[in-house]
């Protein structure tokens, strides 16, 4: 992905106008971030670069809402946040080649600093892809997280927890007996899972064809959520080519809104989807990462509950009271652990997703994966490996608390509205006036 700066010219400023970004001069550039869709905004200023990335429908309202509230002069812009609000990057020409930013962090959650992207491939060697279909009454997709470059022979140790079990995930029961992952872990919609396993055995063969005749089948993992408001979920439009771009396309930099599997979720009544962030860890003498991905996708018909930083933001209930809704919770870290203890680890996260308002309804699927990078078992062999005192596993508690409480948070500050099937959904930045006064963003 690169970050290409318009030239200084009235064409492009009255181009830009017309397309509703507002600027108060011309002392400064406005650039885009070049991808299959718009990804965000920045703002070029001298030898500095100021990075903010959304999906393409946030992102206007993100220039609109946030980029007024910066200490930037130039733009004559009141109402400030920090002046150090967003990413400096320094550059000569405004031209900068660099898909791994460090992404802004919004909201101060808990007391640990985030890694070095505040993203789940803060874990060294994990990346994530997305695949969207967004065609009018169909708005879905897939999205990958990919451990590490090799799953089949050297399986990752994982485990899973099952905080409620409306759901139709596909995988999980091998994960209990076996404590370790086979394949890159794919998040869809409820009715495309078996197309996406399906799609996930075809890539896995076809990088290991001993599958099935030397070697032992392969057991997809494939986590969903139910996008059946915002998309035509009977259409079931993904293939396997969408399964492949997600994983070609995969990468340290995550995407984050609506996108991906994630395009047409909702959470706490506004459009939300995939969201991440990272904590890095202390224990003894040395020191972890935990990164957490979510595809929040629970009361959606309501935003009676949505707390932000503790702060309930909706009062009353005079919204459509409805018990369904689903959130996808993948946990990685770098920390020597055993399946037993990644169990625990994929516990806590429900405690973070809890902070941010969500009851775990009746009619929720609450599905964690959490995988460890730092050992493996490999196949045909015995495996050997050094883990963590259990006594020292708590500061990895925190860290996954913090990151899934800010990985939902995230999932709704970079979506934008969505025009769906049943129905719209907006963006929570619409009543930022709420709780504005909560952003402390920084790098």
């Amino acid at each position: 992905m690169q970050i290409v700066a318009l030239p200084h010219d009235d064409s492009k400023y009255a181009l830009l106008k017309e397309k509703g970004y507002s600027l108060a001069a011309k002392s400064a550039a406005v650039i885009a971030l070049e991808a299959q869709t718009l990804r965000g905004v920045a703002i070029f200023t001298g030898d500095t670069l100021d990075v903010f990335e959304a999906d393409q429908d946030a992102a206007p309202l993100l220039l609109e809402k946030l980029m007024k509230r910066t200490l930037y002069t130039e733009l004559a812009l009141a109402a400030p946040l920090r002046s150090n609000a967003f990413l400096k990057q320094k550059s000569t020409n405004g031209i900068v080649n660099n898909p791994y930013r460090k992404k802004p962090r919004l909201i101060d959650i808990g007391t640990l600093a985030n890694g070095a992207s505040n993203a789940i491939t803060d874990v060294p060697g994990v990346r994530v892809g997305h695949d969207t279909i967004r065609e009018g009454d169909i708005q879905t997709g897939v999205t990958a997280i990919i451990p590490s470059s090799e799953t089949f022979l050297k399986r990752p140790l994982a485990a899973v927890d099952v905080f409620n079990g409306f759901t139709k995930c596909i995988g999980l029961p091998q994960i209990e007996v076996s404590g370790a992952l086979e394949t890159p872990i794919l998040l869809t919609n409820t009715l495309n899972a078996p197309k996406v396993a399906d799609a996930l055995i075809d890539v896995m063969i076809d990088k290991h064809p001993e599958i099935g005749r030397t070697h032992s089948t392969v057991s997809p993992l494939v986590l969903e959520c139910n996008d059946g408001y915002l998309n035509d979920i009977q259409r079931r439009p993904l293939s396997t080519d969408n399964v492949y771009s997600a994983l070609r396309h995969a990468d340290a930099h995550v995407a984050e809104g609506s996108v991906g599997a994630g395009t047409g979720m909702r959470t706490h009544g506004f459009s939300a989807g995939i969201g991440t962030a990272s904590r890095q860890v202390r224990t003894g003498e040395s020191s972890y990462v935990v990164g957490v991905l979510v595809n929040a996708n629970f009361h959606g018909d309501t935003a009676k509950h949505l707390r932000v930083n503790g702060r309930r933001i909706f009062d009353g209930a005079s919204e459509k009271e409805a018990e369904h809704g689903s959130i996808n919770i993948v946990i990685a870290t770098d920390a020597p652990l055993e399946p037993r203890q990644l169990k625990h680890l994929a516990k806590r996260s429900i405690i973070g997703i809890g902070r941010s308002g969500s009851i775990v309804s009746h009619g929720s699927g609450d599905v964690a994966i959490a995988f460890t990078t730092a050992n493996t078992s490999p196949r045909k062999h015995a495996a050997r490996f050094d883990v963590l005192d259990d006594a020292a596993i708590s500061p990895l508690y925190q860290g996954v608390i913090e990151a899934s409480e800010e990985a939902v948070l995230n999932a709704l500050f970079r979506a934008g509205p969505i025009k769906g099937y049943r129905g719209d959904a907006h963006s929570v930045l619409e009543y930022l006036d709420r709780f504005e006064d909560l952003f402390t963003i920084s790098g």
